[in-house]
């Protein structure tokens, strides 16, 4: 038996609002959750039921001081010194989770609890051990227990079998039948929790708990400018009637007052406003009625679950209705209207479409008032508490009536604005009885245990519920009311993607699937707290290996694997690559391959790689490795990765065509390309450079001004789309990744310090070699640059006729670098110039006729 489904614990005021007629109610009418909670009570309440029970596994949490009974999806967790697995206790604690495990396949298994080494896990009533179990079908008592110990921990429960590699133990499989009346107590309490939140209860009310999200009201400073005076005064006077599931109270004023407070607010205006009210427009509403439909307004605004848009256009105008749009922070400083990252055109589109919604109630000829006395009463009745006026020019306005009680002295359902009649100052929200003792019993568990320890996993689950990410993602057994596209699901987010690349997501406008027609908003730093590293706790994954650093042979290996040739999985047919998307439809187009190593952590890739369908049943990913022997598959795998570890220095995969023409890839022979070319690190670029790239995946920049080898690097070779399109012209993109810079020019002829004019000839291929032409005073040089057999790294030759004049070659000197001399012979000499001595190991020789070879070879990438 699972937890009361959420609608019976958050009822809208005590009734479920009725559907009334509006311009498009299927999408915009709400009909019973409050303040936009269309979400489930992750503690519990969230689980589905199966036959065999409901998901989520039994978790006991204790601290000596205070007892936790909750339903966890998993034991996963990691956390820091100070952290706890939940906030109501201490870092030192102990936790028990219970169960069963759903086997649908009759098989030997191997189960671990990785990274915490005193766990003890309990399967069919026996300890774990490290070899394979026989498991029937059917549900398998489990039991996880551990005691905290000092220092930063984690724990995630794993299982491997004879048909699958080790993973994490899916959420869908660990079940619970009996519910403990604390459990069911504890979903109460938590959602107490999101109530009190978006009702902003602690704005008067003031907490110790560091770990609510409270929800401030929008900022009024300019609200005279973006809404219509009409509509001020009647949602004064009672906003439930306008929007039912409003956390706006019903302010206690009289008719007068309400007339006088509406006055003031109608003089907040933006000075510096310049934004034009728009006509009306048919094709902008039918592009905005498309746009509601498609960007994802209506995860959040439509259907039974929704905050109700009815009436939008007695509130708002429409051009100050797309400027919130583009930017709702600037209004809703709470952070929870994420920005959607809508072009103007859209945002216009969207708000000409919406305010066709209207209320003749709120639309009435606003009354004169006392400007001045609104003013007295705005600050008198607390009202700034909630509203921020941080914009106006003026000093920003204070709270002058008395304070309210703090909120963990507050007590009973039947008090203040917990009353089912509030009278005097409090404010009427309009609860039903359930909502009251829902705030009531998180304000009882709260006054003997506050909410003060960092729990991660806690907040994770807690903020993707208040922020409304489940609205459009699957966790664990929590699913979106709209399945009609497939976005990523965020179960197990932290163990599938880095922590980097979560933040940036979520803030950067990150996106590798621009195509989806649902949108992923990206939300304000400050409000969503650090929900990387939450979801990295809450999958119970430990640190992410380094990237290798691939051979030529297992780049040249991965080129063939990724490609449309013989031995290649023609992966290149359905993911883009460099920024170049692939001939597919977008239902079954993958994410660019360059973008892998920067968001992949290397365990769930390799996972993902050998079995798609085992990660992600829905995903149109083929498995390609079925039947294929065991060793062999993963030795493929492994080859991949390694190959796409280069991330956007990856040269293209066999059979890739740019088709725009602009890369240029090397083959057999080597391309030499006169081009404007990027400096060394801290350099002046390079508009006479010349690009080099050898067969083998090596390639150097050659500078014909200074007659010098500035640097090397591995992988792709040159982008030459800034020189090649439009006017053209432009420094050209080198695509692989660094691994020499060359400090020093090598040769000096003379005895003079001062080094002699370089001057550039030009080059050729001789004997299938670049060579390069120059001259050093009156000694002309003849330079190759190869690359060492099977090896990273370069080989230099000087061949010169020096005559009867003295050479210096000057190597750096470090490991990997040697020297040869044909025709004279090196001896190693302290030479020092008037501007100090020469960097690295100096060499002079005889002159005449000389060939002079540097050999430097590289270990590993840096």
């Amino acid at each position: 038996m699972g937890v009361p489904p959420v609608h019976l614990l958050l009822k809208t005021h005590g009734r479920d609002a009725q559907c009334h007629q509006t311009f498009d109610r299927s999408r915009f009418m709400n009909k019973g959750f409050v303040f936009a909670i269309a979400v489930l009570i992750f503690s519990a309440s969230s689980f589905a039921e199966s036959k065999s029970g409901s998901t989520g596994l039994i978790a006991t949490y204790a601290d000596g001081q205070h007892r936790v009974v909750t339903v966890a999806a998993t034991p996963n967790f990691v956390l820091k010194d100070s952290d706890s697995i939940h906030p109501q206790l201490g870092a030192a604690f102990t936790a028990e989770w219970s169960g069963f495990l759903k086997i649908e396949k009759r098989a030997p298994y191997t189960l671990t609890f990785d990274g915490a080494p005193n766990a003890k896990v309990l399967l069919d009533g026996q300890e774990l051990s490290t070899k394979p179990i026989d498991l029937d079908l059917g549900d398998h008592p489990i039991q996880i227990t551990i005691t905290r110990k000092p220092g930063a921990v984690r724990g995630q429960l794993l299982w491997s079998s004879d048909f699958f590699a080790i993973e994490p133990i899916p959420p869908a499989v660990l079940l619970h039948r009996d519910l403990p009346p604390q459990a069911t107590l504890q979903s109460r309490v938590e959602a107490g929790q999101l109530l009190v939140e978006q009702l902003n209860c602690t704005a008067c009310h003031r907490t110790t708990s560091t770990t609510l999200i409270p929800r401030p009201a929008p900022d009024l400073s300019t609200v005279g400018t973006r809404l219509h005076a009409s509509w001020v005064a009647p949602w004064l006077t009672a906003p439930r009637t306008f929007r039912a599931d409003t956390a706006m109270p019903k302010v206690p004023l009289n008719a007068d007052e309400v007339r006088d407070v509406a006055a003031y607010l109608s003089t907040l205006k933006n000075a510096n406003n310049k934004i034009k009210e728009p006509q009306p427009s048919i094709s902008h509403f039918e592009t905005g009625r498309q746009l509601v439909d498609t960007v994802g307004c209506t995860a959040c605004h439509g259907g039974a679950k929704g905050h109700s848009l009815e009436g939008v256009g007695s509130k708002w105008l429409p051009g100050q209705l797309a400027e919130y749009l583009l930017n709702p922070k600037s209004v809703d400083h709470s952070g929870r209207m994420p920005s959607m990252l809508l072009a103007k055109e859209e945002a216009q589109a969207i708000a000409e479409f919406l305010v066709q919604s209207k209320k003749p109630e709120f639309e009435a000829k606003p009354a004169s008032g006392d400007i001045k006395h609104g003013g007295q009463l705005f600050q008198s009745q607390g009202c700034v508490n909630c509203h921020a006026m941080e914009s106006l020019p003026t000093k920003s306005l204070a709270f002058t009536g008395q304070p309210a009680t703090s909120f963990e002295k507050l007590t009973g359902t039947d008090k203040g604005c917990l009353s089912a009649h509030p009278g005097g100052r409090a404010m009427d929200y309009g609860l039903s009885v359930t909502q009251r003792e829902l705030i009531a019993a998180y304000m009882d568990s709260v006054r003997a245990h506050p909410m003060v320890t960092a729990a991660p996993v806690y907040e994770f689950q807690h903020r993707a519920q208040a922020f409304g990410c489940i609205n459009c993602h699957e966790l664990n057994a929590s699913m979106p009311s709209d399945s009609t596209e497939r976005v990523p699901q965020l179960t197990n987010v932290g163990g599938r993607l880095r922590r980097e690349w979560i933040g940036e997501v979520l803030t950067q406008k990150r996106r590798v699937r621009p195509w989806l027609r649902r949108r992923m908003p990206e939300f304000d730093a400050a409000s969503i707290g650090d929900m990387p590293a939450f979801a990295v706790a809450a999958s119970g994954a430990g640190e992410v290996e380094p990237l290798p650093v691939p051979t030529r042979d297992e780049i040249a290996a991965g080129q063939k694997l990724l490609g449309n040739g013989a031995g290649g999985f023609g992966c290149i047919t359905c993911h883009g690559f460099a920024g170049a998307k692939p001939n597919v439809i977008d239902d079954t187009r993958g994410p660019d391959i360059t973008t892998v190593a920067n968001r992949l952590r290397p365990d769930h890739f390799r996972r993902w790689v050998l079995d798609p369908k085992r990660v992600s049943p829905s995903t149109p990913m083929p498995s390609f490795f079925e039947g294929m022997p065991v060793v062999e598959a993963h030795a493929k795998v492994e080859g991949i990765f390694r190959y796409v570890a280069m991330g956007e220095n990856m040269p293209p995969p066999m059979g890739w065509v740019d088709k725009n023409n602009y890369q240029v890839a090397v083959h057999d022979e080597p391309v030499i390309l006169r081009a404007f070319l990027p400096g060394a690190e801290g350099g002046h670029n390079l508009p006479r450079g010349i690009a080099v790239g050898l067969p083998g995946l090596i390639n150097y920049c050659f500078d014909a001004d200074t007659c010098t080898l500035k640097y090397a690097w591995t992988g792709g070779f040159l982008d030459m789309q800034p020189s090649w399109s439009g006017r053209g012209g432009n420094m050209v993109k080198v695509l692989g990744k660094r691994f020499y810079t060359n400090s020093i020019y090598p040769l000096r002829i003379g005895d003079s310090e001062e080094p002699a004019t370089r001057e550039f000839m030009g080059y050729s291929i001789v004997e299938g070699k670049p060579q390069f032409v120059y001259r050093i005073g009156e000694v002309e040089v003849r330079e190759v640059i190869t690359t060492p057999e099977k090896q990273l790294g370069l080989v230099r030759t000087f061949e010169l006729d020096s005559g009867d004049k003295p050479v210096t070659l000057s190597v750096v000197d470090e490991p990997g670098v040697t020297y040869s001399a044909m025709g004279g012979e090196l001896e190693p000499a302290q030479v020092t110039t008037a501007k100090g001595t020469v960097a690295g190991r100096i060499l002079k020789s005889a002159g005449g006729k000389l060939k002079l070879s540097i050999t430097l070879t590289v270990k590993e990438l840096k």
